[in-house]
C-alpha cells in the first residue's frame, strides 16, 4: 500500500496554513510558479508534489507567493529539499537557489546537502504582523527542487523529517476535515492517458455517468505534451475495424521513424498503412517533437464535449474505501492545493499505468518478470526478477543560427569521444532504471536519465572532436516528467 520583485500581494496568494506560531506553504501551492515546474511522480515515495527549477542550465524565472503574519516576532525559515546528485556522490550540488523574503535575500543556500528529502535549516528573520512575500530564487537552471517552507516563531520545534510523522502533520495543515463529495459515478476512472480517456468516453457514449480522475494538467499520459510520444499502430483492421477510431479522435495515430518502423513511404505496404490511416508520410507525428505536435487541446475538447464525464485534473488517486472485497469509492487529492474529494461508484477502471487504485484496494500485483517454468516461454528467465522496461526521458534541440553555449556539467554522468552519443534528439531509447522499482525509485530513475542528457550534450558542445557542428544548437526541450515503459 506504500506505492503510494515584490508584486500585489492579492495576486500572487498561494495557499498556506498560518497560526500564531507557525507560517506552512506547500511549494506546489504558491501563488506565482513563475518558471518552476510541478512535479508529482514521486508522491508514493516521498510523499508530496513539489517545484522543480527545469531551467536546461539557465536559471527560471522566481516563484513568488504571499503569506499572513500573525504575529510580528522572530521566525526560524525551514526548507524541504535535496541535494538532488549526492546520491551519486557528486559534491558540486547543481540545483542550487534562495529564498527571498519581502525583498531580503536569507544568507542560506538552499538544495546543497543531504541525499534525501529533509528541512534544510535556513536560519532566522524578523517578521513584521501583516503579510509577507517569498520568492523562490533559482541560481542554476538545473533541477533545483523545493516541497515546502515552514517558518516557526523562534524557539517552537521544527517541522518531523519522518515520514509518517510528517505526513499526519502536513495533512492537519493542509487538509483537515472530511473529503469534498463529488456525488456517485457509473463509472470512475483513475488515470487520464490514452487508456483512461478511452474508457472515460466509451462509456459516456454509452450512457453512463462518468469521473475521469487525472493527476496531471494535461490528458494523454506518454502521448501528451509532457512526454511526446506519438500514438501509433495499425488500425481499422479486421474483423473489427471500428478498433482504434477513437484513438484517432483523441490525437490521430501515426507512426515511428521509417527506420524504427521498418518501413519506406515508396513501398506498397507503406501505401496500404497510410491509405488506413488517411495520413501522409510527411505529417507522422515522431517522438519527441515540438509540444502541439501531441494535441493536448484535442483530447481536452472530445472529453469536455461530453456532459456526462466530470474532469478532474491535477488530482492524484490518494485512497481506497472497501465494501466488502469491492470497492465502494475513492479518494482523490488536488496536487496543488492539497484538497480531498471522494468519488463513490459502481464501477471503477485502473488506468493509472503504475496499477495506484489496484493496489490500493488490496488486488495482488507483480512486478519484473515471471520464470520459465510459471509460463512455459523459451525466452522467460530461468528464474522469476525484478527486471522491467524503464522509464524514457527524450529531449530534443534546435539549431539557433547563433552561438548557443552550454556549460560544462561535472555532476552529470560523464562521457568520452568513444562514449559519447552524437544526435540531436534522444527518444525512447533514452531509457533509465530497468533495474529499479519504477514507482518508488522513479525520482531516481528519472534523475539519472537527465544526468546522461546532460552530461552527454555538455560533451558534445564542450569537449568532442566534431563540436563545431554542434555549436549553434540549443536544448530545446528535455522532458521532466519521465515516459514510463512499464511498471
Amino acid at each position: 500500500m506504500k506505492r503510494f520583485a515584490l508584486l500585489a500581494a492579492a495576486a500572487i496568494f498561494g495557499l498556506a496554513a498560518c497560526s500564531d506560531d507557525t507560517i506552512f506553504i506547500e511549494a506546489e501551492s504558491f501563488g506565482d510558479r513563475g518558471g518552476w515546474v510541478l512535479d508529482n511522480q514521486a508522491v508514493p515515495s516521498m510523499g508530496s508534489p513539489y517545484l522543480l527549477a527545469h531551467g536546461l542550465g539557465v536559471p527560471v524565472e522566481d516563484a513568488v507567493t504571499a503569506v499572513d503574519v500573525h504575529r510580528t516576532g522572530m521566525y526560524h525559515l525551514w526548507v524541504r529539499t535535496r541535494d538532488w546528485t549526492a546520491t551519486w556522490g557528486r559534491k558540486e550540488a547543481p540545483g542550487r537557489f534562495s529564498v527571498i523574503i519581502d525583498g531580503k535575500t536569507l544568507p542560506v543556500t538552499f538544495g546543497t546537502e543531504g541525499t534525501g528529502w529533509h528541512w534544510q535549516d535556513g536560519g532566522t528573520i524578523e517578521l513584521p504582523k501583516g503579510k509577507a512575500v517569498i520568492s523562490l530564487h533559482d541560481l542554476t537552471g538545473f533541477e533545483g527542487r523545493c516541497d515546502a517552507l515552514c517558518l516557526v516563531r523562534e524557539g517552537r520545534p521544527a517541522p518531523p523529517d519522518d515520514s509518517a510523522a510528517l505526513a499526519g502533520w502536513r495533512h492537519a495543515f493542509v487538509s483537515p476535515g472530511r473529503p469534498q463529495d463529488a456525488g456517485s459515478y457509473d463509472l470512475v476512472v483513475a488515470g487520464g492517458g490514452i487508456a483512461g480517456c478511452c474508457t472515460a468516453v466509451s462509456a459516456a457514449r454509452l450512457g453512463l455517468k462518468v469521473a475521469l480522475i487525472q493527476n496531471r494538467p494535461v490528458l494523454g499520459g506518454n502521448n501528451s505534451s509532457e512526454v511526446r510520444v506519438g500514438l501509433s499502430g495499425l488500425i481499422a483492421q479486421q474483423p473489427y475495424p471500428e478498433i482504434g477510431n477513437l484513438m484517432d479522435e483523441l490525437g490521430g495515430v501515426g507512426f515511428w521513424t521509417e527506420k524504427e518502423a521498418g518501413w519506406h513511404p515508396e513501398t506498397e505496404r507503406s501505401r496500404q498503412i497510410m491509405s488506413l490511416l488517411g495520413k501522409h508520410p510527411e505529417k507522422m507525428i515522431h517522438n519527441a517533437g515540438p509540444a502541439s505536435n501531441y494535441e493536448d487541446d484535442k483530447k481536452l475538447a472530445l472529453i469536455r464535449a461530453h456532459d456526462n464525464i466530470d474532469l478532474y485534473l491535477n488530482t492524484e488517486v490518494s485512497g481506497v474505501a472497501m465494501k466488502g472485497d469491492m470497492i465502494a469509492s475513492v479518494t482523490g487529492r488536488d496536487i496543488v492545493t492539497g484538497r480531498e474529494t471522494l468519488f463513490r461508484g459502481h464501477l471503477f477502471a485502473d488506468c493509472t499505468g503504475d496499477a495506484a487504485l489496484g493496489c490500493l484496494a488490496g488486488a495482488d500485483y507483480r512486478m519484473g518478470r515471471e520464470s520459465r517454468s510459471e509460463t512455459g516461454e523459451p525466452r522467460a528467465p530461468e528464474t522469476a526478477d525484478s527486471l522491467t522496461m524503464g522509464t524514457s526521458v527524450q529531449w530534443y534541440s534546435v539549431d539557433t543560427g547563433a552561438d548557443a553555449p552550454f556549460p560544462d556539467c561535472p555532476w552529470a554522468l560523464q562521457f568520452s569521444e568513444e562514449t559519447c552519443i552524437p544526435i540531436t534528439r534522444g527518444e525512447w531509447n533514452w531509457e533509465a532504471g530497468l533495474d529499479r522499482d519504477q514507482i518508488m525509485d522513479i525520482e531516481y530513475v528519472r534523475d539519472h536519465a537527465l544526468r546522461a542528457v546532460y552530461g552527454n550534450w555538455a560533451y558534445l558542445k564542450n569537449h568532442w572532436s566534431g563540436r563545431e557542428d554542434y555549436s549553434d544548437h540549443a536544448l530545446e526541450w528535455v522532458a521532466y516528467i519521465g515516459g514510463k515503459r512499464e511498471a
